[in-house]
């Protein structure tokens, strides 16, 4: 049973279903009928129009049966329609002659036209004019799995039911994680997050306005009741925001409460038992009792008064500017740590930092130690700031080491030495545990270079705990020593056992291209390939898309296709491959140029020989061609270029393309081992196109008509194509070019501006 017969009688409710009624009439003496069947999806209650000698309506019973009668002889035109539904009848009218006998079977095939699904966020809120948008429509046995732009990305239509069930959320890069009980918390973005530590789910549990680009902490304070996290509250009079606030998040869910809000950047956010500490950073020239500069402050977790800690002036202890000068705020480096009923906090300097210690009981300040240091003034020469009851650890990103002191103030010494980009400290367990990047790669960083590395806080050997990890970052170790961090594209833990998991990811970019083969769905997201089982789970990383680079902005993502064997992918018109199972990216092709003016439709696809792909024109200063290379590697070949090129498509014989450059536009073909090009039918805007065994269909967005059409491969003279279903299509190439798809005797496309993803069953 195909898709669309599957989800009719889901979706026919979608619809209000409206139809003259009213029996035959026939002239004096008329003895005859016209009788006939309407098939289809909708075929009860079509309305049938007769004219001729005699003019009558009738509607269509529960069979689709209609019948006039009572009729004289003479030449009469038959006509179905149905209000309240997008549909076709083929043929659309009929012309019978009454002779002296009844006439039978008049019959007409009705093409219904259904809304599998609405109310789709296809279009980011906001894009660049330079992005090309394009809906992913991908067909399975059961069900059409697609994207969009919301914070649900991937969905899949379930063709028994219809029902719309998401696959992955969004995520974006996780900036901070904390484990509490057995659930991680964590940052990405706007969101607040709960991971369950097993991995089985994440709930969001706030979204606010938070601008990471402000520099507002991602830290966060989790007890048995709540998580505490700050927050950006969204203004018109600032850009970037300049009002922050701390909030209050139930951990399972609910209101939050605002305990405080601030007019300087929270810098550094942590807690103890009872109170929330922050670090509010601000470099400007302050005043006795100005409400300015940077400061420490700290409020119940209940709520209630705030109480400064540290003033802009450092509590006085700032050394004062020269006569008729105005003195200026410290800077804080690394964040806070609390430690009993002392709390730590690092200064940046020009060429120096300190690490001090104030009693919250009086603000009384003590300078533990002062480090030479080439970070700079505003650099945060240290990260990863913790205490415990006899010591105080960071990491020193300029020096490249790991470095303590006691908390009473003394000798600083250097647990580690010669590290690569250390972005995240903690102690637990008598060790200290730390995340470093590793080294660039080009413009970049390098895909896999990060590690988790450990070192006894009492001195010895570092060891690496785990390896190949992706630009890792904030880190989290619980009592049972299982350490959880966060990569760029997930959060993930390691078990003592040895074992790595993935606890929690997503789909980053807005309409990511995907595709699937009888096992997994497979994403071009960003800087990687992602793969995810048909029936739902988590996204594993699959292959780097960009060459083991991170962060390479210049790299365009085009489309992905698989073959059941390998996936295939195009991103600035080189075409990488990966074994589906995991393994070594291949390199099949490199196409360089600039970009064209036109942006093709960009398309790759694959048969059992080879893999074809959309890229510039070097010919047309408009246009594109479509290439291939076998997938085992070899030579590019070079099969159609041609001006205002727009979308192609290959049955493994023949690659046919559409052009839009000859008023309206054409479709022609040519075979897949090259050779003349020749016309299939002119005079249509297909801006897209799909084929089957059979035919090409299209989907033309113009006024004349528009409409999903289509056409024999050996193809005809213009006016020889079908209409399957009538526009104007609700369609801005400008804004996204829409997808369009034949399986299983079923139609699919999708209208974006619509909000809509549509099904037609197919004659």
């Amino acid at each position: 049973m195909s898709l669309v017969r599957r989800l009719c009688l889901v979706v026919i409710v979608l619809f209000t279903i409206s139809s003259c009624g009213g029996g035959g009439s026939g002239g004096e003496g008329g003895t005859f009928s016209i009788s006939g069947t309407v098939s289809g999806e909708a075929s009860n209650g079509v309305h049938i129009s007769l004219t001729g000698p005699t003019t009558a309506s009738a509607v269509t019973d529960a069979s689709g049966n209609y019948s006039f009668t009572g009729l004289v002889n003479g030449t009469y035109s038959i006509t179905p329609s149905l209000t309240g539904v997008r549909v076709i009848f083929e043929p659309s009218a009929l012309t019978t002659t009454i002779s002296g006998s009844d006439v039978a079977n008049q019959n007409f095939v009705e093409l219904v036209t259904f809304v599998a699904a609405s109310g789709i966020q296809f279009l980011p809120a906001s894009f660049s004019s330079a992005n090309q948008y394009r809906v992913s429509l991908v067909p399975t046995a059961d069900s059409l799995y697609f994207t969009d732009s919301s914070n649900e990305q991937l969905k899949r239509i379930d063709a028994n039911s219809g029902a719309v069930t998401s696959m992955a959320a969004r995520i974006g890069t996780p900036e901070s994680v904390v484990i509490h009980g057995q659930n991680v918390f964590w940052v990405d973005g706007n969101r607040l997050n709960r991971t369950a530590l097993d991995g089985t789910s994440t709930t969001i549990l706030q979204t606010g306005a938070r601008d990471p680009g402000a520099g507002v902490t991602a830290d966060i304070a989790v007890d048995d009741t709540n998580a505490y996290w700050a927050n950006t509250i969204s203004s018109l009079n600032c850009s970037p925001s300049c009002n922050w606030t701390i909030q209050r998040v139930p951990v399972t869910g609910g209101t939050p409460v605002t305990l405080v809000n601030t007019t300087r950047k929270i810098a550094a956010l942590t807690a103890d038992a009872s109170n929330i500490y922050w670090e509010e950073a601000s470099l400007e020239p302050v005043t006795p009792g100005c409400e300015c500069g940077s400061s420490i402050k700290m409020i119940p977790k209940a709520g209630g008064v705030v109480v400064l800690l540290v003033d802009n002036l450092l509590n006085g202890t700032l050394t004062a500017p020269p006569p008729g000068q105005t003195p200026g705020s410290w800077l804080p480096t690394g964040g806070i740590a609390v430690s009993g009923l002392q709390l730590f906090f690092g200064v940046a300097g020009n060429t120096s930092y300190q690490i001090l210690r104030v009693t919250i009981a009086n603000g009384a300040l003590t300078t533990l130690a002062s480090v030479s240091s080439t970070a700079g003034f505003a650099t945060g020469s240290i990260k990863g700031l913790n205490a415990d009851s006899t010591n105080v650890y960071w990491a020193d990103g300029a020096n490249a080491t790991i470095d303590t002191v006691p908390i009473s103030g003394g000798t600083v010494v250097s647990l580690a030495t010669g590290l690569s980009s250390v972005t995240d400290l903690i102690i637990a367990a008598g060790m200290a545990f730390w995340t470093q990047v590793g080294g660039a790669q080009g413009c970049c960083l390098q895909m896999g270079a990060g590690s988790i590395r450990q070192v006894p806080v009492a001195g010895g050997a570092a060891t690496t705990v785990v390896g190949n990890l992706d630009a890792p970052g904030a880190l989290a170790i619980d009592a049972s020593n299982n350490v959880v961090w966060a990569e760029f594209w997930r959060v993930a833990k390691w078990a003592p056992a040895g074992n790595v998991t993935t606890l929690a990811s997503g789909i980053s970019s807005d309409l990511p291209r995907i595709t699937a083969d009888q096992a997994n769905l497979y994403v071009l997201d960003g800087d990687l390939i992602k793969t995810m089982p048909l029936g739902g789970g988590r996204f594993e990383k699959l292959a780097s898309a960009h060459g083991g680079v991170i962060g390479d902005i210049g790299a365009v993502n085009q489309d992905i296709t698989a073959d059941g064997t390998n996936v295939y992918w195009s991103v600035s018109s080189t075409v990488q491959m990966v074994p589906a199972s995991g393994g070594a990216v291949v390199t099949l092709a490199v196409v360089g140029g600039p970009a064209p003016p036109q942006d093709c439709y960009w398309r790759i696809a694959v048969d059992s020989q080879n893999v074809y792909w959309s890229a510039p024109s070097f010919s047309f200063p408009i246009g594109c061609t479509v290439k291939k290379v076998p997938i085992t590697g070899g030579a590019v070949t070079t099969l159609v270029d041609f001006a205002y090129m727009a979308d192609f498509a290959t049955d493994g014989a023949n690659v046919y393309f559409s052009e839009l450059g000859s008023n309206p536009g054409s479709i022609r073909q040519t075979s897949v081992n090259g050779g003349p090009i020749t016309m299939v039918t002119s005079n249509t805007m297909a801006e897209v196109l799909a084929v089957d065994a059979q035919n090409i269909y299209w989907l033309d967005p113009s006024d004349t008509p528009g409409g999903i059409w289509r056409i024999a491969k050996a193809g005809g003279p213009a006016g020889s194509a079908t209409l399957l279903s009538l526009g104007p299509l609700a369609t801005d190439p400008l804004l996204a070019r829409e997808s369009l798809g034949v399986s299983q005797g079923t139609c699919f496309w999708s209208e974006s501006l619509d909000q809509a993803i549509l099904l037609l069953g197919l004659p």
